[in-house]
């Protein structure tokens, strides 16, 4: 399989036809354990569907997307109903709408969430898009520029639907004894869980703020590949 490699990749998380399982096709490699994830068609292509009760991908300790000065998540999903994690890494508590230390990619109240918080700094920040529709396919994308002027913002199809400015100077500052998991689907808690309900198609994590105009690209590439191309590596 040929893919592009986009500056700044450090995860993404696909399903593999050829090897029947779900894979980061970055440069990191990433092991993913998949917990009860069923293949099935997406938007464009392979999809992982989350039963909303007991299924995630486990993407394993992460440090590539912590204490980092920018950070950009972006999927493509259609969300089913519910509450649910579409991807976190941080260390939460019972309240689904709170984040002790990390970050996390959700859909509470209907709309999408990108929460952050570093312990010991401002604490929690976080930006809603507007309301969404279930069973609709969404290509979302959050962005964090630490300690900036609209730093934290969230954007659906291609279009900045909110931002707020930032206090926090890094996101993922992860607490050392804590070194939660990097997963899809739910949160990193086993105590509080909070299952994804609906069809992930791609998650792709960078470790900087991607351009407005590079996250337009990549909505319009139909969620694949982003203008920011070297040349191409081969996957097996």
């Amino acid at each position: 399989m040929l893919i592009k490699r986009s500056t700044g990749l450090v995860l993404y998380c696909k399903y593999d036809p050829s090897t029947g399982t779900f894979k980061d096709f970055s440069r990191n490699r990433h092991t993913i354990t998949n917990h009860n994830v069923e293949p099935v068609r997406g938007k464009f292509g392979g999809a992982g569907y989350y039963n909303g009760t007991n299924a995630y991908l486990d993407c394993g300790v992460g440090d590539v997307v912590s204490n980092l000065a920018e950070l950009t998540v972006e999927a493509l999903v259609k969300w089913s109903g519910g509450t649910g994690v579409i991807i976190t890494k941080g260390s939460q508590n019972e309240d689904p709408s709170r984040m002790l230390d990390g970050w996390m990619l959700q859909v509470i109240d209907g709309k999408f969430r990108f929460l952050e918080a570093c312990e010991g700094s401002y604490g929690a920040e976080h930006v809603d898009s507007s309301p969404i529709t279930s069973d609709i396919w969404y290509h979302v994308v959050a962005t964090f520029k630490g300690d900036s002027i609209g730093g934290l913002k969230i954007f659906v199809n291609g279009e900045l639907e909110n931002s707020r400015d930032t206090k926090n100077k890094k996101i993922g500052y992860v607490i050392p004894e804590d070194n939660p998991r990097l997963q899809i689907g739910n949160r990193v808690d086993t105590d509080y869980p909070d299952y994804f309900h609906g069809t992930i198609e791609l998650v792709r994590t960078y470790n900087r703020a991607l351009f407005a105009s590079e996250i337009l690209a990549n909505y319009k590439a139909k969620g694949y590949y982003g203008p920011l191309v070297h040349a191409p590596i081969r996957i097996p």
